[in-house]
């Protein structure tokens, strides 16, 4: 069973690596910012997924501060060279447990004329497989336009 754990400097290289093949570089932080970011702000956390002692995946979230037990998701991914093993299934259903009274997670908006329409097509089958579902609620960025999927009527949460 996967669970999440805060990220350790033990982990700091794998997580950075996979950090930054995950995310094209103008939807990212540099590693040190997102790390001071965390030290700053109460609830912000930088989290290596675990299967035991191997790490998988990681998961950048910040806690809702009037209800711990939902989350903003804007970060996650899962080791490429382990994907097929059903990890991305069993992180989410480790989120739902993090977050009994749900999350939001920020993703790529389905924009047909993207050089990567079909992974994000990929990504969207994958969530609704899972249970995530669009929110119809957008977010227009400098580094683009991303869409709110949630695991719960994104009503039901109260906004972080």
């Amino acid at each position: 069973m996967l669970e999440v754990a805060t990220l350790t400097p033990q982990y700091n290289a794998y997580w950075q690596q996979l950090y930054e093949e995950a995310f094209p570089a103008i939807e990212r932080f540099e590693f040190e910012t997102l790390q001071q970011l965390a030290r700053q702000h109460e609830g912000l956390n930088l989290g290596i997924i675990l299967d035991g002692a191997r790490p998988v995946g990681l998961v950048v979230y910040q806690l809702n501060t009037q209800n711990v037990h939902q989350a903003f998701i804007l970060f996650f991914a899962v080791d490429p060279n382990l994907r097929g093993e059903g990890l991305g299934a069993q992180a989410l259903s480790c989120f739902k447990s993090m977050f009994p009274d749900g999350f939001v997670l920020e993703c790529e908006y389905l924009d047909e004329t993207a050089d990567n329409y079909e992974q994000r097509q990929k990504r969207y089958r994958f969530y609704q497989k899972n249970g995530i579902l669009e929110s119809g609620y957008t977010a227009t960025i400098p580094a683009g336009v991303f869409t709110y999927c949630a695991a719960v009527s994104i009503l039901q949460l109260q906004i972080i």
